[in-house]
């Protein structure tokens, strides 16, 4: 084993050892900041869904209007899918199925059920199932007095017969 001796020539200050460097503490006024910081984006209420211009465009064109509830419940998914990462996703609100961008929180299309035969939605990371609401049994947009335009599914998604 090879030991190494420093020489500092005379006249020249010696570097401080590593072990007697400290770090700078923060001023008690500092303290705590991301602390702070974190609980009041965490009390702060969430910011709301936004529509685009062409989907303004669409639930106009097809009549479709969102209740106070069912922007409330999709704002909820939103936010659960903010929470698991998703960046581009398509919300299947029975019987829409909604394009949002997550992190700006925009609703960017939307599709009645009837009318996605076919569909392919492109650059999609995510696809969340938004639950119904819990008093209603009609659908979010349409006249409830139609009939539903997706087959009853099982668990095993086979189309259920007789019903």
């Amino acid at each position: 084993m090879v030991d190494r001796i420093a020489f500092t020539p005379p006249g020249v200050a010696r570097p401080p050892a590593v072990d007697s460097v400290r770090p700078a503490r923060a001023a008690p006024s500092q303290q705590g900041g991301f602390a702070r910081e974190l609980q009041a984006a965490m009390q702060a209420p969430p910011r709301p869904l936004r529509f685009s211009a062409h989907a303004v465009e669409r639930m106009q064109q097809r009549g479709i209007e969102l209740s106070p509830d069912d922007q409330t419940r999709l704002a909820a998914a939103v936010d659960a899918a903010a929470a698991k990462g998703a960046r581009d996703a398509v919300f299947l609100m029975d019987p829409l199925a909604l394009v949002v961008n997550v992190p700006s929180r925009t609703v960017v299309t939307l599709v009645p059920a009837d009318e996605a035969d076919h569909t392919v939605f492109t650059k999609i990371d995510s696809a969340v199932v938004v639950g119904r609401a819990a008093n209603t049994n009609t659908s979010p947009g349409l006249d409830p007095s139609r009939e539903a335009p997706w087959p009853p599914i099982d668990r095993r998604g086979h189309i259920k017969e007789g019903i």
